[in-house]
């Protein structure tokens, strides 16, 4: 199978492109250890696979909807409000 039809493939299947699905998997482990540890922002974003902080930050923000700085203080409840919130938007902004 080529990397193109298998790309097509997963994205079919998950609503993901291989890339964006393993970022949200990191993202998602982020979110655990943000509010189960005492870990910085910088060692979270390396721990979860990124090399650059910035870099975590734009795609937490974007994934999230908040700064990973104040995911600590977020409840767990919360954050699954804002997880279906920004998955029913994004389903319709695809439509």
């Amino acid at each position: 199978m080529s990397p193109r039809n298998f790309s097509r493939i997963f994205h079919k299947t998950c609503g993901l492109s291989p890339v964006n699905y393993i970022i949200k998997l990191r993202i998602d482990h982020a979110c655990e250890l943000l509010q189960n540890s005492s870990l910085t922002v910088s060692q979270v974003a390396y721990a979860c696979g990124f090399q650059d902080s910035n870099y975590f930050t734009r795609q937490f923000k974007g994934i999230s909807g908040l700064a990973p700085e104040i995911i600590a203080g977020v409840s767990v409840e919360r954050l699954r409000a804002a997880a279906v919130y920004f998955t029913l938007n994004a389903a319709n902004a695809q439509t």
